[in-house]
């Protein structure tokens, strides 16, 4: 977050029980054990297309939609 920022990429290990940092660019910033990661990259994610309230992808989060003209 902010601008200390670098690109990672997050796999499991070879026994698939632990996560693994992988940096492209190599490590920028000294990172301890126990530092927060976060995926998340939190702004406006801009104007959206269409959305088809029917559609079953989306029924979790709306189980109904009714049109009102």
């Amino acid at each position: 977050m902010g601008g200390r920022q670098e690109p990672v990429q997050v796999t499991l290990d070879a026994t698939g029980t632990k996560l693994q940092l992988l940096f492209p660019n190599g490590a920028q910033f000294a990172h301890q054990p126990g530092t927060m990661l976060c995926t998340y990259q939190p702004g406006n994610p801009g104007p959206q297309g269409p959305i088809d309230y029917g559609s079953p992808q989306y029924k979790a989060v709306v189980p109904f939609a009714y049109i009102i003209q």
